[in-house]
């Protein structure tokens, strides 16, 4: 940040400019392989080793309005660390027929530890590890026009890199570790039509996800004279942020062949089933639907050109893409409202 500043006019004494760098130096050597154990068994083997490097340093001057002279030295910090993890996969697929596969498989995935960029003293949060178990099948049915794909998985995930606003400045914590588990479920189809071509998609998400084991967790209340009054406490138990128990989508696309030129159509729902935006489980983002739709007309050699008609949010629904609660208050940003236009496409 070149500067990252906060600044408050009801809390003006406290403005100040944070200037950080980190710089990181990320080195790794992996190896895969796969065996056919059968002609329809194959096993699959992976494993990885990561080495990430980062030098921090940063520095905290009071901005106008602090109550200290503007440009004063009021922190700064200088640190460095190195985080080396293994990481693998082990799987295994089998193929029922040639067109129908199953698989199951288990591995660890790694996040490096690092630094939060705005705070020039604050230190750096230990890396995070996923174990991933997961089965599931893939399928090419009916002469090919249906592909059906499925999984269901169980994460256990540890030392969970999360922010936290405290008096206006974000803070990078580690919860202890949670568990995540659930299905999807994946569907394209392509029917043989009379005239031009019709594609459906769509999918559906199921999503279990709790904090485990979270005994130091911030939780914030609102004050009445506004504001919030944040405590720590055990928020084991609690779901995880931004984690929907359910999504769904659904996509048809349609193309009609005039001469050489082609006339599309296409719309796309999807179905959020809500979530909460923040640990605490305060912050919660109700369900909602967005519709988009497209209509384009593709011309000239090869249709290298595209006229295209769009709407966004067809049906104008009130949604939030960010919120976050701290001490001086909650911060949300809305979604875009209906958004519609119109656009000229260029293939080279």
């Amino acid at each position: 940040f070149d500067p990252f500043y906060i600044s408050s006019g009801l809390a003006a004494a406290s403005n100040i400019r944070i200037f950080t760098r980190q710089d990181t130096h990320s080195y790794a050597a992996f190896a895969q392989g796969s065996y056919k154990l059968t002609d329809r068994l194959t096993a699959t083997a992976g494993i990885r080793y990561s080495e990430d490097h980062r030098d921090f340093e940063g520095r905290t001057f009071a901005a106008p309005g602090n109550a200290q002279p503007e440009g004063t030295l009021l922190a700064q910090g200088e640190d460095d660390a190195k985080f080396p993890k293994v990481t693998w996969r082990l799987a295994l697929d089998y193929k029922v027929s040639d067109h129908v596969l199953v698989y199951g498989s288990y591995s660890r995935g790694y996040k490096s530890g690092e630094f939060n960029l705005t705070s020039s003293t604050e230190p750096f949060v230990r890396p995070e590890t996923l174990d991933a178990l997961e089965v599931g099948f893939k399928t090419e049915l009916f002469d090919r026009t249906l592909r059906l794909n499925g999984s269901a998985f169980h994460y256990d995930y540890k030392d969970i890199q999360l922010y936290s606003v405290q008096s206006g400045t974000s803070r990078l914590l580690n919860a202890a570790n949670g568990r995540i588990r659930g299905a999807e479920l994946e569907l394209t189809y392509v029917p043989r039509i009379g005239f031009g071509n019709l594609q459906i998609t769509s999918s559906l998400s199921l999503l279990d996800a709790k904090y485990r084991r979270f005994p130091a967790g911030v939780l914030t209340t609102p004050r009445p004279g506004g504001g919030n009054d944040q405590i720590v406490t055990d928020l084991s138990g609690n779901r995880m942020a931004s984690a929907p128990k359910w999504t769904a989508q659904i996509g048809v696309d349609y193309g009609l062949p005039i001469g050489s030129d082609e006339l599309r159509l296409s719309v796309n729902y999807y179905h959020n089933d809500g979530f909460y935006w923040d640990y605490g489980n305060r912050l919660r983002e109700p369900s909602y639907d967005v519709v988009n739709g497209q209509i384009g007309y593709s011309f000239g050699d090869n249709q290298q050109y595209r006229l295209r008609a769009f709407a966004k949010n067809l049906f104008d629904e009130r949604y939030y893409i960010y919120a976050q609660e701290g001490t001086l208050g909650d911060l949300a940003s809305a979604a875009l409202p209906r958004t519609y236009g119109i656009g000229f496409d260029v293939k080279f």
